[in-house]
């Protein structure tokens, strides 16, 4: 007789044991993979969000290097407005005082100028006093000849030149 080859097993497998063992390995399988992606998912958007912080880091460091350099422009141009409010203001202070020095010579120019009428108007009485002299003299030198001295018909002749 044939000899039967000894079973591996020498119990019989419960089916119900084996169907639910398949099952909640089937189970473990499923949810390994679906956990594997889920945590490939979480891994890709980790890698994502650690790339888009460091692109805002990099933007922040980029804003803050501009924000640096507008504050150093600003006050660069906060400090050349404050030089030409101060040349400005000397300017200003300057110009008053030309403006004043103009007045004070515009004062004495209307004092020179009624200093000179007033001493044309003496220079124009000095003048008419000096003709009426003159035409005195002459009237006297013409009319009175006889009755002067020699020496005043001397000065008649060397004034008229006669």
């Amino acid at each position: 007789m044939i000899e039967m080859e000894a079973p591996l097993l020498k119990r019989r497998l419960n089916p119900f044991l084996l169907v639910s063992t398949v099952v909640v390995l089937s189970l473990l399988a499923g949810l390994s993979v679906l956990y594997q992606s889920e945590l490939n998912d979480l891994v890709t958007d980790r890698k994502n969000l650690s790339s888009t912080i460091e692109e805002k880091n990099s933007r922040i460091a980029s804003l803050e290097s501009q924000v640096n350099n507008l504050s150093t422009r600003s006050s660069d141009l906060n400090q050349s407005v404050k030089n030409l409010r101060e040349g400005l203001a000397e300017r200003i202070s300057t110009i008053e005082e030309k403006n004043s020095t103009v007045e004070r010579l515009r004062n004495d120019l209307e004092d020179k100028n009624s200093s000179v009428e007033l001493l044309r108007a003496e220079n124009q009485k000095l003048n008419s006093t000096i003709n009426d002299m003159r035409l005195d003299f002459g009237t006297l030198c013409e009319n009175n000849r006889e009755n002067i001295t020699q020496r005043g018909r001397e000065i008649c002749d060397e004034y008229f030149g006669q």
